[in-house]
């Protein structure tokens, strides 16, 4: 489901985990987590101050930038790249001896995923951003069923391609 959500919106996070990505902590909003804008009798008491993301142009970016904001244009994109995943706890899901292996679950039988390049230019250089299976949703503005079917179509792309850029 595509959604817009506005500042000071409450989102309810159910069935979504925590991960760690090199020390910084991440809500993963998997397959089977949903997500509800403004849910009738929640409120928030206290919002706790947040540091702000930094408008940065992109020749002044360091290797070890966070929260930064990038405002520029997608120059080029590439159709997405489907990778299999575990249906339970959609990690990757790898080959071996001809099935699918989770590291938690074992043998599955796979569902898919995908990832998505972009280049971003702001006039002072460009960038590749790499966009994952929810994030390719909301990019392209088009639901997964959509999406997953161009891993067997790759021409449709074109048209989406050129919506985007």
């Amino acid at each position: 489901m595509l959604f817009r959500s506005q500042q000071n919106d409450i989102l309810k996070i159910k069935d979504g985990y925590v991960k760690d990505n090199q020390g910084r902590i991440e809500i993963h909003v998997g397959d089977r987590a949903q997500i509800i804008i403004n849910p009738p009798g929640e409120k928030v008491q206290e919002i706790p101050t947040q540091q702000g993301f930094v408008r940065k142009k992109i020749n002044a970016l360091l290797e070890n930038d966070a929260d930064v904001e990038l405002f520029g244009t997608i120059v080029q994109s590439y159709p997405p790249t489907y990778f299999e995943i575990c249906p339970q706890c959609n990690r990757r899901a790898r080959p071996k001896e001809g099935l699918f292996v989770c590291e938690t679950h074992g043998s599955v039988t796979p569902t898919f995923s995908c990832v998505m390049n972009t280049i971003l230019d702001d006039g002072t250089g460009n960038i590749r951003c790499v966009f994952f299976r929810n994030q390719v949703e909301h990019l392209l503005a088009k639901p997964w069923d959509e999406i997953l079917s161009l891993k067997d179509n790759p021409h449709l792309f074109i048209s989406l391609e050129t919506d985007l850029l």
